[in-house]
């Protein structure tokens, strides 16, 4: 059997969804709006309406419809997500979050850590970026960039030797900052 029918023969990659909530304390459903609610109502008979379109065909096809309703139709769907509003302010009040349910908050960065070693490519970059601008004067800088990037690929060990030895002494300087 060849590499090829080994892949084609390999279980499809598998992503499990992540928790929203923990599995002690459920917080109540947030409220769907009226094109939700309109969409939710409508799914299955546009597609049997349209049995060739594809998945996202469906809510575009919503979308249309949903678009020419006169605002007396809409209103139905205006109060169905008003009630589901109701719902939701309703159960908030007594929601109580549990520990897990709290959102992980970045720690503050400390302003007098020491900043991060520099790699050999970053002191390149740094080399060759006001270059590179006279050499491109109309081009952005992610293609500046971009061209840099495909110099540092093209060049040799020997070449890159310099900006290695610059990084070293970088990140000699960062970890004494760091003992420190």
């Amino acid at each position: 059997m060849s590499q090829r029918d080994a892949k084609s023969k390999s279980p499809a990659k598998v992503t499990k969804k992540k928790p929203t909530n923990s599995p002690n304390n459920k917080a109540p459903k947030r409220p769907k709006s009226a094109y939700i609610i309109f969409l939710s109502e409508n799914r299955e008979r546009i597609k049997k309406a349209n049995p060739t379109a594809q998945f996202l065909d469906i809510p575009a096809i919503a979308a249309g419809e949903w678009k020419s309703l006169k605002p007396a139709q809409k209103g139905k769907y205006d109060k169905l997500a008003e009630q589901d509003r109701e719902r939701y302010k309703k159960e908030m009040l007594n929601y109580v979050p549990g520990p897990d349910d709290k959102k992980k908050k970045k720690g503050k960065k400390n302003p007098d850590a020491p900043k991060k070693p520099k790699m050999a490519y970053n002191f390149y970059v740094q080399s060759r970026t006001d270059k590179v601008r006279q050499s491109h004067p109309n081009e952005k800088m992610s293609q500046i960039l971009s061209l840099i990037a495909a110099e540092w690929k093209k060049l040799s060990d020997r070449d890159k030797e310099p900006f290695v030895k610059l990084a070293e002494k970088d990140k000699q300087r960062y970890e004494k900052e760091v003992q420190a």
